[in-house]
């Protein structure tokens, strides 16, 4: 009978008995840099999906690699948030009920969720700093010296994370020769 029970659970598989809880990974994961030059301020738009959303007092941390700088002078009015193309209201610190509070802690930015407020599964989330939130954005973060790739990390909630790599690199100088035309139309007189 043992055998019996041991070879039904082998075949059927004891996942039928016992769930785990997995994370999902975040999808559609990207940062667009406004200069992607060495030792130069930018802008960053950083966009993703999360499959399974973010619940209410949850919270949203986006790790920026150490090399980047000038994090500590970010406030909360050069940070915009969306959810599916549609702003939040972002605060500093703690968050009201329908609102996104903002903190750094060293390299990490974090966005809070109220009580009231979620990122629902499948929505994309959009978060802007710098020159480019409509706070109106004052401050950027600065890019790293050397000219490499750099990874960030992105954790949305407890069950979605991903990470995603930006590339500092070179200003490249593009010169281009552009054949002269001349187009004119003749019309007689009478």
């Amino acid at each position: 009978t043992l055998l019996a029970i041991a070879l039904v659970l082998w075949v059927t598989g004891t996942h039928m008995f016992m769930q785990a809880a997995e994370a999902s990974n975040l999808t559609y994961i990207k940062d667009t840099l406004s200069n992607s030059a060495p030792s130069e301020t930018s802008n960053h738009t950083i966009q993703f999906l999360s499959p399974t959303g973010v619940g209410a007092s949850a919270t949203i941390t986006v790790t920026f690699p150490s090399a980047f700088t000038g994090t500590g002078s970010i406030l909360f009015s050069d940070i915009d948030f969306e959810i599916n193309g549609v702003d939040e209201t972002v605060v500093a610190g703690a968050p009201g009920a329908t609102e996104w509070g903002f903190t750094w802690s060293g390299n990490d930015l974090r966005l809070l969720s109220g009580s009231g407020e979620s990122l629902a599964s499948g929505a994309t989330a959009t978060i802007k700093i710098g020159t480019n939130a409509d706070g109106p954005g004052v401050n950027q973060i600065v890019n790293p010296a050397a000219t490499t790739s750099y990874e960030f990390t992105v954790q949305a909630g407890t069950a979605d994370s991903g990470q995603f790599r930006v590339a500092i690199i070179n200003d490249v100088i593009v010169t281009a020769n552009v054949d002269t035309t001349l187009v004119f139309t003749v019309y007689g007189t009478s």
